[in-house]
């Protein structure tokens, strides 16, 4: 049991999430400014303002809860990396900078983007190239503690 308090940003945690996200809405990082953040067993069970902790139904009076002062810190508990593969060819990041300016999957393929533009640059590069950008990207990821195929970076 872990109690985060006086959290200077809590990011990607909405105090009230829509129920659907689309378009424009996609650029909007949400964050909770002065919060607290409590998990149990590895899993979140209450976050908020700090105004709210009293609120919280937290057993603060229970001799087991470790409590953290992150004072002007920034926690990010949410965060996961996006879907990818170790072997690709090109980037789609443009694609993902459209999807957040209200593209449809549709436009964006009609503009040359999309899964079908990936297969194709995939058959075009030579199977030395992608094993080459392959090993230097499980490189990076290993650097920076990454346990690849377990779905989880280290801490």
């Amino acid at each position: 049991m872990i109690l985060f308090e006086n959290i200077g940003a809590l990011h990607g945690a909405y105090q009230q999430a829509p129920a659907v996200l689309k378009g424009n809405d996609l650029a909007v990082w949400p964050k909770i400014e002065h919060a607290f953040l409590y998990v149990n067993e590895g899993k979140v069970v209450s976050f908020g303002p700090m105004a709210e902790l009293d609120h919280a139904q937290i057993p603060l009076d229970d001799v087991r809860l470790e409590r953290v002062n992150a004072q002007g810190k920034l926690i990010f508990p949410g965060f996961c990396d996006s879907h990818t593969h170790i072997v690709f060819a090109g980037s789609r990041e443009n694609e993902f900078i459209d999807k957040i300016k209200g593209l449809s999957y549709e436009e964006i393929a009609l503009r040359g983007g999309g899964i079908l533009n990936s297969a194709k640059k995939l058959s075009q590069t030579s199977e030395d190239q992608l094993f080459e950008e392959s090993a230097e990207r499980v490189r990076e990821v290993i650097g920076m503690g990454g346990r690849i195929g377990e779905g989880e970076a280290a801490m």
